[in-house]
């Protein structure tokens, strides 16, 4: 399954339309939280979330409530935004193998990065952080 989302502007007034951060903007808005099948590339679940919430709060709940209807993910791909150490935790502990972006932000990107580095200078391979 792909999970991501994408905020969209909403002037309605209702519960869930909230001021949220989008394209380098503050403004109200809605999220739409989607997953799509890896096989069919079909919409499997959808969700509206206040366009105050952050994508990285929503990967637990997600996951509980595609089981409720016996949908079962046993792999997935993920946007930076989903990305957390609590997040990765919960995927290796319900066994769901996954695919992500890390943020440059993460502590964990700046050692794979160093390591990778220190591997392609060891076998004096160029590596793809010089032209940096």
């Amino acid at each position: 399954m792909l999970i991501d989302s994408t905020a969209l502007p909403s002037a309605i007034n209702n519960t869930i339309n909230a001021f949220g951060y989008s394209n380098g903007v503050i403004e109200q808005n809605v999220t739409c939280l989607m997953l799509v099948d890896k096989k069919t590339s079909l919409p499997i679940y959808f969700r509206a979330i206040g366009g105050d919430i952050a994508d990285i709060s929503t990967v637990k709940t997600t996951i509980a409530e595609i089981k409720k209807p016996g949908l079962k993910a046993d792999s997935a791909i993920l946007d930076a935004g989903f990305c957390s150490k609590e997040n990765l935790q919960f995927m290796c502990s319900e066994q769901i193998n996954f695919i992500t972006r890390l943020p440059k932000n993460h502590k964990v990107f700046y050692e794979l990065i160093k390591k990778s580095r220190y591997m392609m200078e060891a076998s004096k391979m160029p590596s793809p952080m010089e032209n940096e």
